[in-house]
C-alpha cells in the first residue's frame, strides 16, 4: 500500500505538464520592519523571491518598534539615538547657554550650545555685571551711580529717589504734568512751566510784547516795565477812549480798548471829539469850553440853535437882508426871493404854472438868477374845441426875444402824452441872433394834444437877479 503512494506521487511529479513548471529565481534576504519605518532589522530575516508582508530590502533600524527612529532622521535633543549612529543627541538642535557666574538667573558672556543645560549656565545672556548678583536686568535702581537694572543709565527711577518734574528745555522749571522719579539734582523741584520747549518762558521770566505768556501767569503780555502803551475803555464804540477811567497798559489793545482818552461822554456814541453839536445842551463835540448851542462863530447875534442857517457867514441870519448872492440871506429857506418872477417854482414840468389858455397869447418876461434857476417851465393849454373828438387844426408856438447880452438859452416844445412822459416836437439854441422861437402844429385826433409845455433852459450867463428875456407862446394861426 505504502508502495503504491509513492508510484503515484512520483508519477504526479515527474509528468511533462510545462505550464506547471516554476522557473528557478535567486532569493533575496528580507529583513522584518515591524515599524514600517522602511527599515528593518538584522536581526530576523527572510529568504525569497518576493518581498514578504512586514518585511523591507534595507537594514540598520535600531528601534524597530518606533517608526521616528531609523538611520538617516534628524537628531533631537531627547535622549535617543534618532539616527541609528550609535550616539545620543549628537545633532539635535542644541540650546545656547551663557554663564551665570553671580548666580543671579541672568547670564554673560560667550555662549555654549548642547541640548540640556550645563551647571552655572542660563538661556539669558542680557547681565551687564555677572560678577555681582545685585545686577541683572530689573533690578531695583538705587542713587549709587550704578546701573544696577542693565538700563544703559545709572539711577534712573531709584527706589530711594524723589519725584521731580520733566524739564525738559533746561530752565529749572518743569513740566508738571510729566513727574519723574530720581535722584537729588537730576531734575527741578519747581513745576509751573508752561512751555517746557521753550527755555525763556517760566515763572519768573521778563514777559516782553511778543504774544506769549512768558511767565506763565496765565495773560499775555502783561507785567511791569513792559515796553507797551496805555489803552482807555472805549464803551460806546465810536473810536474815542473814556477820559475818565484807568488805562491797561498792553502791546495791542483788547477788545472795547482804543489808544485815544478824549471822549468826554462814552456811553454816547454821538458825543466825541470832532462831533456835530446838535441842539441838545449837550457838548457833542467835547471842547469843553462852552455849549455850541449858544455860539455864535460869525458874531451876527445869531446861534445855529437860535436860527442861524449859517454860522460862518455874518450876513446870513434871520435879521439879515437878502441879497441877489445866490444864498439864502434871511434864513428863509429861499434863494434870492425877492428876485423871484411870479412864475417861481417853475424848474420842473410837474410845477410848470398854465399861462395861456385855448387861443391866448401870453408874454412873460421871467428873471435869469444863476444855477437855481436854470431851466424855467410853463403849461399852456391848445384845445380849442369842445369836442376832443372834433378834428380842427392847431398851432402851438413859443418865441423869445431880447436875449441878455453874454446869456446862452436854448427853447424846447413839448406834446403831451396821456400815456407816457410828453414828446420833444421842436427845439432852437441858436441864441446868438438875439431870438428863439419854436412851433408844432396838426390835427386834432385825440387829447395828446390839448396842452404843450415849453422849457427854457439857461446853459450860461452873468449872474443877476434883474436880467430876464422876453417870452411870447400861444395856440393860433
Amino acid at each position: 500500500m505504502i508502495l503504491l503512494v509513492l508510484l503515484i506521487l512520483l508519477v504526479t511529479c515527474s509528468g511533462p505538464r510545462d505550464q506547471d513548471v516554476v522557473p528557478d529565481c535567486e532569493a533575496s534576504l528580507w529583513f522584518e520592519d515591524r515599524d514600517g519605518d522602511g527599515f528593518g532589522v538584522i536581526t530576523s530575516t527572510r529568504e525569497s523571491c518576493e518581498v514578504p508582508p512586514g518585511f523591507s530590502s534595507v537594514s540598520g533600524d535600531c528601534d524597530d518598534f518606533d517608526p521616528s527612529v531609523s538611520p538617516g532622521r534628524p537628531d533631537q535633543c531627547n535622549g535617543i539615538d534618532d539616527d541609528c549612529d550609535d550616539a545620543i543627541d549628537e545633532d539635535g538642535s542644541a540650546v545656547a547657554w551663557h554663564r551665570d557666574v553671580d548666580g543671579d538667573g541672568f547670564g554673560a558672556g560667550a555662549a555654549s550650545t548642547s541640548c540640556a543645560m550645563p551647571a552655572d549656565a542660563v538661556f539669558d545672556d542680557s547681565d551687564c555685571d555677572d560678577a555681582d548678583p545685585a545686577i541683572f536686568p530689573g533690578a531695583d535702581e538705587h542713587c549709587d551711580g550704578v546701573d544696577e537694572d542693565c538700563s544703559g543709565i545709572a539711577d534712573d527711577f531709584p527706589v530711594d529717589g524723589i519725584e521731580s518734574f520733566a524739564d525738559a528745555d533746561g530752565d529749572g522749571y518743569g513740566d508738571e504734568s510729566v513727574l519723574t522719579i530720581g535722584c537729588l539734582g537730576t531734575g527741578p523741584d519747581a513745576g509751573g512751566d508752561c512751555d517746557d520747549a521753550d527755555a525763556g518762558v517760566h515763572p519768573g521770566a521778563a514777559e516782553t510784547c511778543n504774544g506769549t505768556d512768558d511767565d506763565c501767569n496765565g495773560v499775555l503780555d502783561d507785567g511791569p516795565g513792559l515796553a507797551s502803551e496805555p489803552f482807555w475803555p472805549d464803551g460806546d464804540l465810536d473810536g474815542y477812549g473814556d477820559a475818565q477811567a484807568t488805562p491797561v497798559d498792553a502791546c495791542a489793545p483788547p477788545a472795547g480798548f482804543v489808544a485815544d482818552d478824549t471822549d468826554c461822554d462814552d456811553s454816547s456814541a454821538t458825543t466825541h471829539p470832532g462831533a456835530p453839536e446838535l441842539c441838545n445842551l449837550e457838548d457833542d463835540d467835547c471842547d469843553g469850553t462852552h455849549l455850541d448851542e449858544n455860539v455864535d462863530d460869525d458874531q451876527d447875534g445869531w446861534s445855529v440853535c437860535g436860527g442861524d442857517c449859517d454860522d460862518t457867514r455874518a450876513n446870513v441870519n434871520p435879521d439879515a437882508v437878502e441879497l441877489c448872492d445866490a444864498l439864502d440871506n434871511d434864513c428863509s429857506g429861499v434863494t434870492n426871493d425877492p428876485w423871484r418872477d411870479a412864475w417861481e417854482p417853475n424848474d420842473d414840468i410837474d410845477d410848470a404854472p398854465r399861462v395861456a389858455d385855448d387861443d391866448e397869447i401870453a408874454t412873460l418876461q421871467p428873471t435869469i438868477s444863476g444855477p437855481d434857476d436854470a431851466a424855467d417851465w410853463f403849461e399852456m393849454d391848445t384845445f380849442d374845441d369842445p369836442d376832443p373828438l372834433f378834428e380842427d387844426d392847431f398851432r402851438a408856438w413859443a418865441r423869445i426875444d431880447s436875449i441878455p447880452p453874454g446869456v446862452e438859452l436854448t427853447l424846447r416844445l413839448y406834446r403831451n402824452n396821456v400815456f407816457a412822459e410828453p414828446v420833444l416836437v421842436d427845439t432852437d439854441s441858436s441864441w446868438q441872433d438875439g431870438v428863439l422861437s419854436v412851433e408844432n402844429t396838426g390835427v386834432w385826433g385825440s387829447n395828446d394834444g390839448n396842452l404843450h409845455f415849453v422849457e427854457v433852459e439857461v446853459l450860461n450867463g452873468a449872474w443877476s437877479c434883474t436880467e430876464s428875456y422876453l417870452l411870447s407862446m400861444g395856440n393860433n394861426d
